[in-house]
């Protein structure tokens, strides 16, 4: 594990330009010199077709498994292309000083005419070219990576470009049964992971415990769709199951544990469903696990700070799309009691009750 601090900002950060001159022809480059390490496969984001390829073989393997329900053997002209490179397993290209001060959370720079978005971290930098529809980078090491980097690869650039197609990431889980999803939405802290991962363990389909793309479509209903196929949780061991295959962090400050639920073997997940309702989950010193309607605000108050957080470029279009989901699907507050095994039967209660 490494003992890497938390970094503080400082001046000592790429320029995005220079990022572009090295960092744009670098993938061709280095996959004519090491064909053997590279990795290529295809994927639906949201619908979407993408390709990535991936020079370094352990690097590829992570990245692979938590996106592995979304993988498609279709081979069509992909909508954007992922190009990233291990710099610790296929060698230093050099092209750039690795930003050592940069927030440990990411720092984006845009270029005037905003075509290019920079992410740059002490553990990677990945580019996105919004015209020829590519990302493009390198990660510093495999073993460097922060827990967001695993569980969500190259999340904040996917997140621009899908909502340069109206397509939204929102910070919430999704659950589902019969071909109806919930939401499942709150802050940090509030239960929301553990309880889309009590439902999972409990026999409910799994899409997402925080990162979920949101669409409206022609008709004026809203899909949710996964992407990642994976957890975080600082408590896995309440789940026995799952704390068998759980990884432990790269970083002494980080406390949570990383879950690849292909490693589970489980059929239940699903890559996108129709949305039904919201659940506002809410830690109570009580026996019994309850559901309760919300209000509209609640709902509201749950689903968008965090939200709109992650999108550097958040808008008004944002929120109205939240906006428009909230008037259209039912919330409600799910009041946790102590015991976690009552989670599931809860929740499958409320999706018969939405279903009368």
């Amino acid at each position: 594990m490494s003992n890497i601090q938390k970094p503080a900002r400082s001046a000592k950060l790429i320029d995005v330009e220079a990022a572009i001159e090295c960092l744009s022809p670098a993938f061709s480059n280095l996959a004519k010199k090491v064909p053997d390490s590279v990795f290529e496969a295809n994927y639906l984001f949201a619908g979407k077709p993408v390709r990535i390829r991936i020079a370094g073989q352990r690097l590829a393997a992570d990245v692979d498994k938590s996106l592995h329900y979304v993988r498609t053997s279709d081979d069509v002209s992909p909508a954007l292309t992922i190009e990233v490179w291990d710099d610790d397993e296929v060698g230093p290209l050099g092209l750039l000083d690795w930003p050592e001060d940069a927030d440990y959370h990411g720092l984006v720079s845009v270029t005037e005419d905003a075509r290019f978005v920079l992410n740059q971290r002490p553990s990677s930098v990945l580019l996105l070219d919004r015209e020829e529809h590519r990302i493009v980078g390198s990660v510093r090491a495999k073993d460097m990576l922060f827990q967001d980097e695993r569980a969500r690869p190259f999340h904040l650039l996917i997140s621009i470009w899908l909502a340069d197609r109206d397509i939204q990431f929102i910070h919430a889980g999704l659950i589902a049964q019969d071909g109806k999803g919930l939401l499942v939405a709150g802050k940090s802290g509030s239960g929301k992971t553990t309880s889309s991962i009590a439902c999972y363990v409990g026999g409910l389909t799994y899409l997402s415990d925080d990162c979920v793309a949101l669409e409206k479509t022609a008709e004026g209903d809203f899909l949710g769709h996964s992407i990642y196929a994976t957890f975080m949780h600082d408590d896995v061991q309440r789940f026995p199951e799952l704390a068998a295959i759980a990884h432990g962090p790269n970083h002494s400050f980080e406390k949570k544990d990383t879950v690849y639920l292909v490693e589970h073997g489980t059929d239940r997940y699903a890559s996108k469903i129709d949305l039904a309702g919201i659940i506002i989950p809410k830690i109570c010193n009580q026996a019994e696990t309850t559901f309760r309607r919300a209000k509209t605000m609640e709902a509201m108050l749950a689903l968008a700070p965090s939200s709109l957080w992650m999108l550097p470029n958040a808008a008004k279009a944002s929120l109205d799309k939240l906006d428009g989901l909230l008037m259209k699907v039912p919330a409600y507050w799910l009041e946790l009691g102590r015991d976690v095994d009552q989670v599931a039967p809860t929740v499958k209660r409320l999706f018969s009750e939405l279903s009368n």
